[in-house]
């Protein structure tokens, strides 16, 4: 008897041992993140855990019958932080479909994951029309603020634009009755888009726009006050700044009861960037050069919660060389230009390089910084493109404390302007997880809305236009101090962008 429990005990710990040897190890299987469930993007990008040790990944993706990818991807080019991706650029069809991913690993492949299933929600969606149009007006992503909405006496959005003529000037929608106001402020040489306007409304409700004498063609910056509060119809006569330099964009802050008014100088292979200060509008300090570029430069300031700091956000030009993004901060009180653990550089002819890198360009692609959102001067949040070329753009969210923390949001799709790679663009709207972007799908463009959850994933809430073949619908933005969103739509020659014939198109948030 004794014999006979002795190998009954032998025989079942070699059962649970032989069970124990041949069940997967689970620390070789991939934990997949994205996407699961309801989805609205026809070209998703799958993510899933990195796992220590593996050199490749094999992903399958099925829809209801047929095996539609089967591809092995090295881990060096699939993986970053943490987290494995796979971006395709076909267009999926709208039937239900499901993936795994195994990773090759101890010299061997390992077993698949479970599943996970998805389907499309887009005949969930509708597609909702634009509010307002405002005819040939055009914007560029470095002129700040673009439109300002101010309620008081009247509750008025004011936009800054540029138009196929040459001419800059103030638009003024009245939010209750819709009637549209347009005053054109100054004639350029030619048509060019980077010619818009930068608007808001000073404490006493009068409109003040800034804009420069053209893309680099005066050494000029202006400054217009309406006569009138809550008023466009007529303005002062021009306030001028001489910079020294030729002239680009306008960016306009108010802090501290001071005007701020920042804008590129210089030739575009030898761009800096200044600022004027003034207390009312009217008197401009000398300007200050603060940020020497030294090539195709680009400076996004951006208020922050902080008492005295601006945010500096900063890259080149695709085509320049450095799309490195830079981090840095201006405080209102010294004039001093800081980084982010407060090391002090000056106060003017910083080089860029001296400002730390938070997103770098990796792996041969590049990046294009996209919007910067408002948050307390520790934490900094921006919306940017990462590619190699046109055809591989995705959005990204990066949030960045002492380390950065990159979240895939969409596939861009096709550019509007290739040379640069001008994507269709993206906007934060009421706090850092909420974002507004234009993306090309088959040859329509795309408006969307795309919320975060915990710094781990987007997923889009709203579709809200989808532009017709052949016409683009790009640059969303939201208007300053309120809820409405706004992006161009017509033609726009991807070879020139002073080629272009584009409405506002103008949409309410909330409602």
């Amino acid at each position: 008897m004794k014999h006979y429990l002795a190998i009954l005990c032998l025989v079942g710990i070699l059962f649970f041992t032989a069970c124990e040897t041949n069940s997967p190890d689970t620390g070789s299987i991939p934990v997949l993140l994205s996407p699961s469930g309801e989805i609205y993007d026809s070209t998703p990008v799958y993510r899933w855990e990195e796992l220590p040790g593996a050199t490749q990944y094999q992903i399958e993706v099925w829809d209801e019958e047929t095996r539609i990818f089967n591809k092995a991807l090295d881990s060096d080019k699939a993986c970053e932080a943490g987290v494995c991706r796979f971006s395709p650029t076909a267009t999926m069809n709208l039937s239900a479909h499901r993936w795994r991913v195994r990773a090759y690993m101890k010299e061997e492949w390992q077993a698949y994951s479970e599943y996970a299933a998805y389907s499309y929600a887009a005949d969930k969606l509708v597609l909702e029309q634009h509010a307002y149009n405002l005819e040939d007006c055009i914007y560029s992503w470095w002129t700040y603020p673009i439109a300002s909405h101010y309620d008081h006496l009247r509750n008025k959005t004011y936009i800054g634009y540029t138009d196929s003529e040459g001419f800059s000037g103030v638009a003024s929608i009245d939010n209750e009755s819709g009637q549209i106001v347009k005053t054109r402020l100054y004639k350029n040489s030619s048509a060019d888009d980077h010619n818009g306007v930068a608007v808001d409304v000073l404490p006493d409700g009068r409109i003040i726009a800034a804009y420069s004498g053209g893309h680099i063609k005066t050494s000029k910056m202006y400054v217009r006050i309406s006569t009138k509060p809550e008023n466009i119809e007529e303005f002062e006569e021009p306030i001028v700044i001489e910079a020294g330099k030729t002239t680009t964009y306008a960016q306009l802050l108010q802090k501290s009861g001071k005007l701020w008014l920042f804008f590129r100088t210089g030739r575009q292979e030898e761009s800096s960037w200044s600022y004027s200060v003034s207390t009312d509008g009217q008197d401009w300090s000398e300007p200050v050069e603060i940020v020497s570029g030294g090539m195709q430069y680009y400076l996004k300031v951006m208020d922050t919660t902080d008492s005295n700091l601006f945010r500096l956000v900063m890259y080149s030009n695709p085509n320049a060389g450095d799309t490195n993004i830079r981090l840095g901060f201006f405080d209102t009180e010294t004039g001093e230009l800081k980084r982010s653990d407060g090391t002090v550089l000056g106060t003017t002819e910083i080089n860029k390089d001296l400002f730390p890198v938070i997103i770098a360009n990796e792996n041969g692609k590049s990046c294009r910084l996209l919007d910067v959102a408002l948050t307390e001067s520790a934490r900094t949040v921006v919306a940017y493109a990462f590619f190699s070329d046109a055809s591989d753009a995705e959005y990204r969210v990066g949030y960045y404390t002492d380390k950065l923390v990159s979240v895939p949001v969409a596939l861009a799709g096709d550019a509007f302007y290739t040379k640069s790679v001008y994507v269709g663009g993206m906007a934060f709207g009421e706090d850092a997880d909420d974002v507004y972007l234009s993306r090309e799908e088959a040859g329509r463009w795309l408006i969307e809305a795309y919320r975060g959850e915990g710094q781990e994933v987007f997923r889009r809430t709203k579709s809200i236009f989808r532009s017709e073949l052949g016409l683009v619908a790009i640059r969303p933005i939201v208007e300053l101090h309120g809820d409405k969103l706004i992006w161009q739509e017509g033609s726009y020659n991807p070879e020139s962008y002073s080629d272009f014939q584009t409405d506002l198109q103008y949409f309410d948030l909330v409602n």
